[in-house]
């Protein structure tokens, strides 16, 4: 990564090499990188099915060590973190 609205010279370097037109990312629109002649499709998801999702990842997602979980606690739990940011 090389900062705001700059891909990094390996990405810039192996998409030349492959050709590659297109690419995916969970950048925030303002990090993206642009160009003129680029043609962007944005696409935003509803931010009650996006915190579902994280609650349903998290909660069946074990911790490195393997003990546990990295969410254990209610759906409430998670929604009142989740809304507080």
């Amino acid at each position: 990564w090389s900062g705001p609205g700059v891909l990094a010279p390996k990405l810039v370097d192996g998409h030349r090499k492959i050709g590659r037109r297109m690419f995916n990312t969970h950048l925030r629109w303002e990090m993206m990188p642009k160009h003129a002649r680029a043609r962007y499709i944005y696409v935003c998801r509803d931010g009650r099915d996006a915190c579902c999702s994280f609650f349903h990842h998290l909660s069946s997602q074990r911790t490195k060590a393997g003990d546990r979980y990295v969410f254990e606690g209610s759906f409430a739990d998670f929604h009142e973190k989740w809304v507080a940011g």
